[in-house]
């Protein structure tokens, strides 16, 4: 089984990601900003003009560390990782699920189902643990939404369908998930969701110094 380790998020346009002592070292003008060890990380992503240097690039394709590059707004702009393994005939299978859509709807229905369910979780706890700090009837009122959507999930047979609940219980989840943001709000605030390219960003303000 896969061990669930981090992904770095680096937005600040103007630095270069490069490699120091088995260390994502992070730079502006010469200057280290930030040090994360590559022991730590599962995927980089990127958002910045400059990139990474080669030396990082190999060491993390030898890690199998995936390096995502997006533009500034969040496009999608490519991918970069390492010798890919895989089971041929599981693919082959997978394949065949796919193309079958009464043998594609019981995992349709699981994927959004535990989408919905984390979802729920996230919020509840929220409640149960800053139940003082957060808008309690806002994210209650939300939280029975998705609850139904699950039960909606659970009785559907229409994979277009599917889509339609899994989208609204986004769109519900997302719509208080400012509430969830407990510190330094008055200098990051999360505003909205937007679709660019082939990623899905969330918009957060941060205002200048």
């Amino acid at each position: 089984m896969k061990k669930l380790l981090n992904v770095l998020f680096i937005t600040l346009p103007d630095v270069m990601a490069s490699l120091e002592n088995e260390n994502v070292c992070v730079k502006k003008d010469g200057k280290a900003l930030l040090k994360v060890p590559l022991l730590n990380l599962e995927g980089l992503t990127l958002f910045n003009y400059y990139g990474a240097t080669p030396q990082l690039m190999g060491e993390c394709a030898k890690r199998n560390i995936t390096i995502s590059f997006l533009s500034e707004h969040g496009r999608f702009i490519g991918s970069f990782h390492g010798e890919s393994n895989g089971n041929v005939i599981l693919r082959k299978e997978q394949y065949r699920i796919s193309d079958d859509m009464d043998r594609s709807l019981p995992y349709v229905k699981n994927f959004v189902f535990g989408k919905l369910h984390n979802q729920k979780w996230v919020l509840e706890r929220s409640l149960r643990d800053h139940s003082l700090r957060v808008d309690v009837e806002r994210i209650k009122k939300v939280s029975l939404q998705i609850t139904e959507d699950m039960k909606k999930t659970l009785k559907c047979d229409d994979i277009g369908a599917l889509r339609a609940i899994e989208g609204n219980g986004a769109k519900a989840y997302f719509n208080v998930f400012n509430e969830l943001i407990l510190s330094n709000k008055d200098s990051f605030t999360f505003i909205s969701r937007n679709r660019r390219g082939l990623s899905r960003v969330l918009c957060f303000y941060l205002p200048e110094k």
